[in-house]
């Protein structure tokens, strides 16, 4: 989960230590864990239990226990030989094991609801220059497939109606889909949502019935921890201009938005319909996370680039190996 860039940090190329962030989601049990597994009987060449953990992520990044030993000598985290890394790592299986079950038991889906995560991606054929399609995906993350896909031209745009949502589903997604008609689409359907809003994109109103001041709400959000407001949000007729006026609205819905400041202090705004009491904010938060699933399956379905077959375009980032799916995890998610 945590690669590279979590695992090291003290070359000159590193900007900022993420690992004291990424190390606020290893159990706080830690060296009972790694006592009661027999990954850490005796110290030895380490300091803690922790460290070992940064070790064993290090070499989930670079699936070498060679480079593993360099990396960690030169980056000031340990001196350890590649053959002990052997040993840690055939020791460390419970420990692994114990952390990861902790990792899923915070993204547990609100009680009685089935996930779907949905984004698009682009779609080039052979010797392409741009996008020749846009596919649009469902996807189930508890049984790892998707549920719903559809394919559009260049310009089909992300929109929750190109999916068959339903009572009964939870829906998570991007701010690509953090619009008035998307947030729209979910509550005709039925179905649950939680989607990352950006401020442009959407109008909300107080209880006075008024256009919500963003700035003064951000000022209500805290360093550390998140907020929630109820407010609620008008539907614009279709085809207006961005100027509309509410009281043009063809319908008005109760939601409640999440703030919670990232790593760099910037809010991320999250809304829902799901009530304070069926949906915590911290769950909230934690739980959007689960939306990086859709992209992993993104990267799994990648083509090998020059083959003369059809390929999924994530960016710059072409490669589908396990360390670069880790290494996407952890750096292209860094909001929350």
């Amino acid at each position: 989960m945590f690669a590279r860039p979590f695992a090291m940090a003290k070359a000159a190329d590193v900007v900022k230590d993420l690992w004291a962030f990424a190390a606020t989601y290893l159990p706080v049990n830690l060296d009972r864990l790694a006592l009661e597994t027999g990954a850490m009987v005796r110290l030895r060449e380490f300091e803690s239990t922790e460290q070992l953990v940064r070790l064993l992520l290090l070499y989930a990044s670079t699936n070498s226990f060679r480079v593993t030993s360099e990396l960690a000598r030169a980056s000031g985290l340990v001196e350890v030989a590649p053959e002990a890394i052997f040993y840690r790592l055939r020791k460390s299986e419970g420990l692994l094991e114990a952390i990861l079950t902790g990792l899923l038991d915070k993204l547990n889906a609100p009680t009685g609801f089935k996930l779907m995560t949905i984004d698009g991606t682009s779609l080039s054929g052979p010797a392409s220059k741009g996008t020749d399609w846009r596919v649009h995906v469902g996807y189930d993350p508890i049984r790892g497939v998707p549920c719903s896909v559809s394919l559009t031209d260049a310009h089909g745009g992300e929109n929750l109606r190109r999916h068959p949502l339903k009572p009964g589903w939870f829906v998570l997604a991007d701010m690509a889909y953090g619009t008035p008609r998307n947030v729209h689409a979910a509550f005709m359907a039925g179905s649950d949502f939680l989607i990352r809003v950006p401020q442009k994109n959407i109008r909300l109103l107080g209880a006075s019935g008024n256009p919500v001041n963003w700035k003064t709400l951000a000022e209500q959000v805290p360093t550390t921890g998140p907020v929630s407001f109820q407010l609620q949000m008008p539907v614009p007729p279709d085809g207006v201009p961005s100027g509309w006026k509410t009281k043009d609205a063809i319908a008005c819905h109760p939601v409640r938005l999440i703030g919670i400041r990232n790593n760099a202090g910037i809010v991320v705004w999250l809304l829902t319909n799901q009530s304070l009491e069926g949906l915590t904010d911290e769950k909230a938060c934690e739980f959007y996370r689960v939306r990086w699933q859709v992209e992993l399956f993104f990267q799994t379905a990648q083509v090998t680039r020059g083959s003369g077959r059809p390929q999924f375009e994530r960016g710059a980032n072409r490669s589908c190996s396990p360390a670069s799916k880790a290494n996407s995890a952890c750096t292209h998610e860094p909001d929350l």
